[in-house]
């Protein structure tokens, strides 16, 4: 049976019942305390905000037997079958091995170490992936990396430096209204930086951009100070 009402309650432990096929209504648990779920074998469908507003989860577990996600042991994470795309993350989630991508929306305002390294062999990250991740202090993104989803960092209040390895082009609003923002790395093959792809960071004055980059749209970095000295 679907499960798609609105949580009215708080929860320390989240346990599904066992009859449970889909989680569906966005933000159906915004509002609650929820530092521990399990996701029973039954969960066949698990919608993209379904945990939406729910900052505080601190582990994550499926049940063996579900046949859609899986769970590594001590990754406290939600990943599809084969392992390979992390579809929901919390605020001690370890990126196993093996992950190839992030899903939209797969942390968005859950992540709390103050440093994220994604680690190598992740090809994408999905739209909205870290936004409003206020923990994060510095991200380090890897050379596999072969595309970063529009808004992935978006809002996140404490981000202030960035090193992006890959030689990928920066997607629509990536890093837009990330306050704290000062410091970014851009590699050399770099091809462009999207519309607004770091709209409103206020406080960028360090970045350097490589010859390579040739596609820039006129408003990438609308309202910061760097755009000031162009």
């Amino acid at each position: 049976m679907p499960l798609e009402t609105t949580a009215s309650v708080s929860y320390t432990h989240l346990t599904l019942p066992t009859s449970t096929l889909c989680i569906r209504d966005s933000y159906c648990f915004d509002g609650t305390t929820i530092h521990f779920i399990h996701i029973p074998e039954s969960v066949v469908e698990i919608s993209e905000y379904a945990f939406g507003g729910c900052n505080e989860i601190d582990k994550i577990t499926v049940a063996p037997g579900n046949q859609k996600y899986t769970s590594p042991k001590g990754s406290n994470a939600i990943l599809s079958k084969d392992g390979k795309t992390l579809l929901l993350g919390c605020r001690t989630t370890v990126i196993p091995e093996g992950v190839e991508a992030i899903g939209d929306r797969a942390f968005f305002g859950r992540y709390s170490k103050t440093v994220l390294r994604i680690p190598e062999n992740v090809k994408s990250i999905g739209m909205d992936a870290f936004a409003r991740c206020n923990a994060i202090f510095e991200a380090i993104l890897p050379k596999s990396l072969q595309e970063i989803g529009g808004f992935a960092f978006q809002n996140c209040a404490n981000l202030s430096v960035v090193q992006l390895l890959a030689p990928i082009t920066i997607s629509d609003y990536t890093f837009a209204y990330c306050y704290s923002l000062s410091t970014v790395s851009l590699p050399e093959g770099l091809e462009g930086i999207g519309c607004r792809a770091f709209y409103d960071c206020k406080s960028l004055k360090h970045i350097t951009i490589p010859s390579s980059a040739i596609k820039i749209e006129k408003n990438a970095f609308e309202n910061c100070p760097v755009s000031e000295k162009e």
